[in-house]
Protein backbone atom coordinates (compact mmCIF):
# COMPACT_ATOMS: atom_id res chain seq x y z
CA UNK A 1 0.00 0.00 0.00
CA UNK A 2 1.71 3.26 -0.61
CA UNK A 3 2.01 6.23 1.85
CA UNK A 4 -0.57 9.22 0.53
CA UNK A 5 1.06 12.17 -0.59
CA UNK A 6 2.28 14.77 1.19
CA UNK A 7 0.19 17.39 2.19
CA UNK A 8 0.39 19.72 4.93
CA UNK A 9 -1.38 18.79 8.48
CA UNK A 10 -4.88 20.02 9.25
CA UNK A 11 -5.11 22.77 11.19
CA UNK A 12 -5.80 21.36 15.10
CA UNK A 13 -9.61 22.32 15.18
CA UNK A 14 -10.34 20.84 11.51
CA UNK A 15 -11.97 18.10 12.66
CA UNK A 16 -14.16 19.18 15.51
CA UNK A 17 -15.21 15.86 16.78
CA UNK A 18 -11.34 14.49 17.33
CA UNK A 19 -9.99 14.83 21.07
CA UNK A 20 -6.60 16.36 20.96
CA UNK A 21 -5.60 13.13 22.47
CA UNK A 22 -6.58 10.71 19.36
CA UNK A 23 -3.24 11.38 17.44
CA UNK A 24 -0.75 13.00 19.75
CA UNK A 25 2.02 13.93 17.01
CA UNK A 26 4.81 14.49 19.75
CA UNK A 27 5.16 11.07 20.22
CA UNK A 28 6.75 10.50 16.80
CA UNK A 29 8.45 13.45 16.60
CA UNK A 30 11.69 11.17 15.79
CA UNK A 31 9.61 9.83 13.12
CA UNK A 32 10.42 10.58 9.54
CA UNK A 33 8.73 13.42 7.75
CA UNK A 34 6.92 11.22 5.81
CA UNK A 35 5.35 9.60 8.88
CA UNK A 36 4.54 12.36 10.87
CA UNK A 37 2.54 13.89 7.29
CA UNK A 38 1.11 10.18 6.89
CA UNK A 39 -0.39 10.36 10.30
CA UNK A 40 -1.66 13.79 9.29
CA UNK A 41 -3.03 13.19 6.54
CA UNK A 42 -4.90 10.27 8.28
CA UNK A 43 -6.73 12.56 10.04
CA UNK A 44 -9.40 12.97 7.07
CA UNK A 45 -10.72 9.11 7.16
CA UNK A 46 -12.35 10.31 10.51
CA UNK A 47 -15.50 10.93 8.59
CA UNK A 48 -15.62 7.19 7.93
CA UNK A 49 -19.20 6.19 10.19
CA UNK A 50 -16.47 3.19 11.68
CA UNK A 51 -13.76 5.18 11.88
CA UNK A 52 -15.93 7.41 13.95
CA UNK A 53 -17.44 4.88 16.14
CA UNK A 54 -13.82 3.03 16.48
CA UNK A 55 -11.41 6.19 16.66
CA UNK A 56 -9.36 4.11 19.76
CA UNK A 57 -9.39 0.99 17.74
CA UNK A 58 -8.17 2.70 14.31
CA UNK A 59 -5.38 5.18 16.18
CA UNK A 60 -3.89 2.58 18.02
CA UNK A 61 -3.65 0.26 14.59
CA UNK A 62 -2.20 3.59 12.82
CA UNK A 63 0.11 3.88 15.34
CA UNK A 64 1.51 0.24 15.18
CA UNK A 65 1.78 0.89 11.41
CA UNK A 66 3.69 3.68 11.88
CA UNK A 67 6.27 2.24 14.31
CA UNK A 68 6.44 -0.69 11.73
CA UNK A 69 6.89 2.04 8.97
CA UNK A 70 9.95 3.94 11.03
CA UNK A 71 12.23 0.48 11.16
CA UNK A 72 15.40 0.00 9.01
CA UNK A 73 13.51 -2.75 7.08
CA UNK A 74 10.52 -1.11 6.09
CA UNK A 75 12.90 2.17 4.48
CA UNK A 76 15.03 -1.04 3.14
CA UNK A 77 11.85 -2.40 1.38
CA UNK A 78 9.96 0.99 -0.20
CA UNK A 79 13.66 1.72 -1.26
CA UNK A 80 14.57 -2.30 -3.06
CA UNK A 81 11.08 -2.59 -4.23
CA UNK A 82 9.36 0.11 -6.26
CA UNK A 83 5.64 0.35 -5.81
CA UNK A 84 4.47 -0.89 -9.51
CA UNK A 85 6.73 -4.08 -8.95
CA UNK A 86 5.40 -5.78 -6.23
CA UNK A 87 4.14 -8.58 -5.93
CA UNK A 88 1.50 -10.53 -4.37
CA UNK A 89 3.68 -12.61 -1.82
CA UNK A 90 5.53 -8.90 -0.90
CA UNK A 91 4.87 -7.21 2.79
CA UNK A 92 1.76 -5.26 2.15
CA UNK A 93 0.48 -2.52 4.82
CA UNK A 94 -2.87 -4.23 6.66
CA UNK A 95 -5.58 -1.87 6.57
CA UNK A 96 -6.15 0.27 9.91
CA UNK A 97 -9.78 1.01 8.66
CA UNK A 98 -10.76 -2.32 7.55
CA UNK A 99 -13.68 -3.39 10.02
CA UNK A 100 -12.28 -6.52 11.29
CA UNK A 101 -11.99 -8.10 14.87
CA UNK A 102 -7.93 -6.80 17.07
CA UNK A 103 -6.92 -10.00 16.56
CA UNK A 104 -7.01 -10.00 12.74
CA UNK A 105 -5.75 -7.51 12.53
CA UNK A 106 -2.58 -7.86 14.58
CA UNK A 107 -2.36 -11.39 12.27
CA UNK A 108 -2.29 -8.95 9.36
CA UNK A 109 0.22 -6.56 11.32
CA UNK A 110 2.32 -9.60 12.59
CA UNK A 111 2.67 -10.74 9.37
CA UNK A 112 3.29 -8.03 7.61
CA UNK A 113 6.68 -7.10 10.13
CA UNK A 114 7.39 -10.76 9.43
CA UNK A 115 7.61 -10.47 6.00
CA UNK A 116 9.30 -6.89 6.26
CA UNK A 117 11.93 -8.74 8.16
CA UNK A 118 13.77 -10.35 4.92
CA UNK A 119 14.94 -6.37 4.40
CA UNK A 120 16.87 -6.46 7.37
CA UNK A 121 20.33 -6.71 5.95
CA UNK A 122 19.55 -5.36 2.44
CA UNK A 123 21.15 -1.13 2.30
Amino acid sequence: MPSPPKCNLPPPNHHQHLSSDNINLEKFKNFDANFINYLGDIRSHFSDPFVSSNSNRVNSRLKEIAVGKSTKEYKNYVKVVKYEERMDDDPSTPNAYENVTNAKFQAKYNLWRKKLHRFDSIG
